[in-house]
């Protein structure tokens, strides 16, 4: 910098300093202090997530359990999650445009973006224009997230993973410490005082929990310092405990399914046999109180209802609705009835709880058909397709370093699919987030792997 240039920046840099106290002045005293306080800290938080997108995604992944504080933002409803995830995404891009990161986009990203812009479709046409406007903003962001994530590096991945952890733990903790007495009604096939933690719903947090609890374990089993290795193990106590208050039978299932694909590494397979040899000692020394506890039988009451017919017949409302999506999809086969608008539609089709309409199909599959029409159900499938094919990439190389780290993501979002089966986890934010920020770890991973296996000769 040339000397004559060095009084401009001077004078141009108090004159900012000057005009930055104003400002604060101003906030503080015809505003707010709390305001004028705030100004710099958010001005803070951009600079640090735009000069660094990881630290802004990992912290908005953390912050799932302030969900519970979400501000007004009218039918928005901001919370730090999504006003993160926002900064993140608009950092990324930003970061694209200005060429800081060059950033390959992978097929199942190419088709997730694709099937946004058909989405985009149903503002002409949905009967609640609102609930698309604010999916699609939301959920582009996701999507820009997850191709961040999914060029990361080994350290970046890990760093993920820990907020992943640390957010499912905080969240349980808080679920464990909120919890009320439950009591089963209509013979276990519901209950009340089921866990919700900082969701609505306990579905919901039985679905974030899923898709958290092989990342803990796999902090816990794979070898690293003591001192992490013992907080994961502590974490995914918390998050499973959590997990069986939720009493979501689908979520049983589902991390049965993502316990088994955990099976495939060696590791896990020894820890989980000295933790039931644990257990089973345990049980044997106190088979009495065990066997009379009332939480016990409570999940085993709930687990019961998914093999008695009659019961799931008479009180599954799934049933009903998965029987009349057909007639929904024939009405509107091409454009579908609009992202995030079955519940424009329930009642008009007879579909309805206590009076209420539903918010979706209870399965991922019909809820797209529906939503977002045959188009958009092609588009879904290929971006299901693609995510597949990573997985199984990821579970071949199971000599890799990288491997845990594929398998922790892999394993939870099995165990999700299931789930998907007979419900909607992208129905709310924080699911929908991991989601694609779990599809974005695992592209990370089989690209990491394929990139440090040695060119055929």
């Amino acid at each position: 910098m040339t000397r004559t240039r060095e009084p401009v920046v001077w004078l141009v840099g108090a004159a900012g300093v000057v005009l930055f106290g104003l400002l604060e002045g101003a906030l503080f005293y015809s505003v707010s202090p709390l305001v004028g306080f705030a100004v710099p800290f958010v001005l803070a938080v951009v600079v640090a997530v735009v000069l660094r997108p990881q630290l802004g995604i990992c912290a908005g992944i953390a912050s799932v359990p302030l969900d519970v504080l979400h501000a007004s933002g009218g039918s928005f409803q901001l919370t730090a999650l999504k006003a993160l995830l926002l900064l993140s995404a608009g950092a990324v891009v930003l970061r694209a445009l200005w060429g800081a990161d060059r950033l390959r986009v992978p097929a199942a990203l190419v088709t997730f973006g694709l099937g946004l812009v058909w989405m985009a479709t149903a503002l002409a046409h949905a009967r609640d224009e609102a609930i698309v406007e604010r999916m699609l903003v939301t959920w582009t962001a996701f999507g820009i997230v997850a191709l961040y994530v999914a060029n990361g590096t080994p350290r970046q991945i890990r760093q993920v993973l820990w907020s992943i952890v640390f957010s499912a733990a905080a969240t349980s903790l808080y679920a464990i410490a909120t919890g009320s007495a439950q009591q089963a009604v209509d013979s276990a096939t519901a209950v009340t005082g089921r866990a919700t933690g900082s969701f609505t719903h306990p579905n919901q947090l039985a679905f974030f929990l899923v898709m958290a609890l092989p990342a803990g374990i796999v902090l816990a089993v794979r070898p690293g310092r003591p001192s992490l290795r013992l907080l994961a193990a502590g974490s995914s106590v918390a998050i499973f405990v959590a997990l069986v208050l939720t009493l979501t039978r689908g979520a049983f299932i589902g991390v049965g399914i993502a316990l088994i694909v955990m099976l495939t590494w060696q590791p896990f397979r020894r820890a989980i046999a000295a933790v039931l040899l644990l257990l089973g000692v345990i049980a044997a020394v106190n088979f009495n109180a065990i066997s009379h506890s009332k939480e016990i039988n409570l999940v085993g009451a709930r687990l019961a209802t998914v093999t008695n017919s009659q019961e799931a017949n008479q009180n599954n409302e799934r049933l009903r609705i998965w029987s009349t999506v057909p007639q929904i999809s024939a009405d509107h086969p091409i454009f579908g009835i609009g992202l995030g608008n079955f519940h424009s539609y329930s009642l008009q089709y007879g579909l309805s709880e206590g009076g209420q309409a539903f918010e979706h199909a209870h399965d991922v599959t019909l809820t797209v058909l529906v939503e977002q029409g045959i188009p958009g159900l092609i588009l879904f499938l290929l971006t299901l397709f693609f995510a597949v094919r990573a997985a199984l990439a990821v579970l071949r190389r199971r000599t890799s370093a990288l491997f845990p780290f594929g398998l922790a993501v892999a394993a939870g979002l099995a165990g999700l699919f299931v789930n998907g089966l007979t419900d909607y986890p992208p129905g709310d934010a924080p699911n929908m987030a991991l989601i694609m920020v779990e599809i974005g770890l695992l592209l990370a991973v089989s690209r990491r792997m394929t990139e440090a296996e040695p060119a055929l000769p």
